[in-house]
């Protein structure tokens, strides 16, 4: 199966638009040699830069997930890059609820989000670390627990920065919380710091309504992520 490839155009600041394939039999040979070097110059573009080009366009394959890969940079009317066929079943990916399936229950699942349960366990929850086992090589802490009908429950604290979201920080008490920041350098780029009152400010995730806000990264329901998001079937 072939993998979906997915061009990106956006308007940069040149306004000097090339004439389209079909008017080439027409311009003179220092005109075609002119638009050729152009097109060859589309190709030696990484991703974010082509992206500014108004007359280039950026390839993407998908490659069994809904995170694009950047294959290639071209201009606008060269042959899309081909993408590998690596025999696997491509995901349904989505900016939001209307990318999905039509007439069936997808709904779009942001990248990191959880699809939620069925039926919550309504095992025993807790209401402070205290309730958890703290002596362990890796200690519990009480948080948010997947499909527990409290919503609270013991879970495995963080023990570094990596075991948390994207955005999200390990403290000391191995709480995974939002990152400290005094300005959006110190937040990944899907982030700003929220510098909005006197509180401590932490990274909170950029908003948008387009791919194009969110830079070389993706809108998905509202919010800027590295990926597209999924869509699924909610658990009943």
């Amino acid at each position: 199966m072939t993998a979906t490839l997915l061009g990106v155009v956006l308007c940069g600041c040149s306004s000097d638009g090339l004439p389209s394939a079909t008017t080439d039999a027409a311009l003179s040979p220092d005109l075609v040699s002119a638009i050729d070097m152009e097109s060859d110059f589309c190709a030696t573009l990484s991703e974010g830069a082509c992206r500014t080009q108004a007359h280039c366009t950026a390839d993407y394959c998908f490659e069994c997930s809904c995170t694009p890969v950047f294959v290639g940079c071209r201009d606008l009317r060269a042959a899309a890059h081909v993408c590998p066929g690596l025999g696997c079943a491509q995901p349904f990916c989505c900016n939001q609820n209307s990318d999905c399936p039509k007439g069936s229950f997808f709904e779009c699942l942001a990248p990191g989000m959880d699809p939620g349960c069925g039926i919550c366990d309504p095992g025993a929850g807790c209401t402070s670390d205290n309730d958890c086992q703290r002596g362990a090589a890796i200690p519990f802490v009480c948080g948010i627990a997947p499909c527990s009908c409290s919503g609270r429950g013991c879970i495995a604290g963080c023990m570094s920065d990596a075991q948390c979201a994207e955005g999200e920080s390990c403290e000391s008490d191995h709480h995974c919380r939002a990152k400290l920041c005094s300005s959006d350098a110190d937040c990944p780029s899907t982030f700003q710091c929220d510098l909005s009152d006197d509180s401590p400010s932490t990274c909170v995730r950029r908003t948008c309504t387009r791919d194009e806000e969110c830079g070389a990264n993706h809108c998905v329901n509202g919010g800027c992520y590295t990926s597209l998001g999924q869509c699924v079937v909610p658990p009943a």
